[in-house]
């Protein structure tokens, strides 16, 4: 679990040597986010096939805004509030405004 880094990627590299470096970096753009990631790794085994593990998280815990993208038709920010409701998770929903920034 670690912190998000916000780098410029046409001065920086995400890849140092650390394999994990990828997972945790972003755009410079997103640095709004203030983004945590939790990275789980299973041990391989090649003999069984494991696609994920399962961890029970409380999403109002997790959740403080949703941003859809700023592609997105005004059509999809209206369904992301369905989904939302559905679930019980109060968090703000943001149609972002990215391309607009300078």
């Amino acid at each position: 679990m670690g912190k998000v880094k916000y780098i410029d990627y046409s001065t920086e590299r995400n890849f140092h040597g650390n394999t994990l470096s990828p997972f945790f970096t972003k755009r410079i753009s997103f640095s709004h986010e203030n983004e945590v990631r939790l990275l789980y790794s299973n041990n391989i085994d090649f003999n069984e096939e494991i696609y994920g593990k399962n961890i029970k998280v409380d999403l109002t815990e997790l959740i403080e805004c949703i941003y859809v993208s700023p592609d997105a038709p005004l059509w999809f920010v209206d369904v992301v509030k369905v989904v939302v409701n559905k679930f019980n998770i109060q968090s703000k929903i943001i149609h972002s405004d990215l391309y607009k920034i300078n």
